[in-house]
């Protein structure tokens, strides 16, 4: 049974192809209004080469993986309000089976006893970001963070398995959302 489980989810999964550069200029798009606030910030965004040559999707909804990294950029802005230098990097690199994205701030940083403790309470937003991510097989989590430093918080995502998927197609689904659908004779 978890095997059946396993493949279903894969079949689900494959179709949540996401150009992940793409989320990532969505979400600064969606933050411009936050930058604007904040005053003058030096952002960049880098896009490592993938060793491979060949750049495969992420396994994740676009939609999802751009809300968690504005909500990610959101909290290192308010992580820099009177940082005397702010700046802000979004860098995605390729790793043999996924993609990392990472989203580093010279804001007030954290202690290290502090790490798990955001993921924990407090808002909604880092503990929601972590189970969104947790549902494609992704994870979230402090890679750095140095009290009066910054910040560096670490997405990876799978990228597309094709070995044991199955052809499926989009078909609507409820609230506009499309769901998977096994084609015949897949």
């Amino acid at each position: 049974l978890a095997s059946a489980a396993d493949q279903l989810r894969d079949d689900v999964l494959a179709v949540f192809d996401c150009d992940v550069p793409h989320a990532v200029e969505r979400a600064l798009a969606a933050c411009r209004a936050d930058l604007r606030q904040l005053g003058p910030v030096a952002v960049s965004v880098v896009v490592d080469r993938d060793p491979s040559g060949a750049v495969e999707p992420a396994t994740v909804w676009p939609d999802e993986l751009a809300q968690v990294l504005c909500d990610l950029t959101r909290n290192a802005l308010e992580a820099m309000r009177g940082a005397r230098e702010p700046r802000l990097e979004l860098r995605v690199s390729w790793l043999p089976r996924g993609v990392a994205i990472r989203v580093t701030d010279s804001g007030r940083g954290l202690p290290r006893e502090r790490w798990e403790a955001i993921f924990a309470g407090g808002g909604t937003g880092l503990p929601n970001a972590r189970a969104t991510l947790a549902f494609y097989r992704g994870s979230l989590g402090v890679e750095w963070s140095e009290p009066g430093l910054g910040t560096t918080m670490l997405v990876e995502l799978a990228r597309r398995r094709t070995s044991r998927m199955r052809p499926v197609k989009l078909v609507p689904g409820p609230a506009g959302r499309p769901r998977a659908a096994r084609v015949a004779g897949g």
